[in-house]
């Protein structure tokens, strides 16, 4: 198992990680969004029981993926966190090529991508979920290159006083 850095994510997730990445057969990347990213990545207080992914690369192994360990499998069950992969997301346009590794060099077959602030903001307007509300107020957001990259989304997240 390799050893606990800064990058590492916390329990359960390092250790969740690390048997699914065991347990796959072939190298996979997840692209992923949702309170996962949100507080992992850009330590927002988010709670979340889920990694939510939008697309794996090769797509073919998303079924290996969700037995492995998405909702009701043996992973998901021994540390009460699962894979989500979400079917109802608009990503904008090239946000591919906008994709961070989270926990670089962390794991062997899966690699951890997720979308900087402003598209992981951007997948949610379409959505228009009322925990979403607030989304049309990104104008105030930090300006690329900011100290604070995270501002789009801390805006959501932040609750009203």
């Amino acid at each position: 198992m390799p050893s606990h850095t800064e990058q590492d994510p916390p329990l359960p997730w390092s250790a969740f990680l690390d048997e699914l990445d065991q347990a796959i057969s072939e190298p996979i990347e997840l692209h992923c969004i949702g309170g996962f990213v949100v507080s992992l990545l850009y330590g927002l207080p988010r709670p979340t029981g889920d990694v939510d992914y939008v697309a794996a690369i090769p797509r073919y192994r998303t079924e290996e993926l969700e037995q492995l360990a998405g909702r009701g499998s043996k992973l998901a069950a021994k540390y009460k966190v699962h894979l989500q992969h979400v079917t109802v997301a608009t990503m904008p346009e090239d946000y591919e090529s906008r994709l961070k590794e989270m926990f670089p060099g962390r794991l062997k077959k899966l690699k951890i991508l997720a979308p900087d602030a402003y598209d992981l903001v951007l997948s949610k307007l379409e959505r228009n979920s009322p925990k979403d509300q607030g989304m049309s107020n990104i104008s105030q957001s930090s300006p690329a290159g900011s100290q604070d990259p995270a501002g789009p989304i801390r805006k959501r997240i932040t609750p009203k006083t």
